[in-house]
């Protein structure tokens, strides 16, 4: 499900259940509680961003020498 965050201005978004949040049906975004996206309140309204069915991408780790 997407969760809103109201910033008054706008509002930041999440998946909470680990799926990509598609813009537009061209844009696919990650997003978490930690690292949600900024979109703008009547957007959001007009259906412009939608929960997919698609796992986010795990986080690459790096290993540190």
């Amino acid at each position: 499900m997407i969760i809103v965050i109201d910033k008054t201005a706008y509002y930041e978004i999440y998946s909470n259940a680990g799926k990509k949040i598609c813009e537009n049906g061209e844009i696919f975004w990650d997003t978490d509680l930690d690292n949600p996206i900024a979109v703008n309140i009547e957007r959001y309204r007009n259906g412009d961003y939608v929960e997919t069915d698609i796992d986010i991408e795990p986080e690459e780790t790096t290993e540190e020498e």
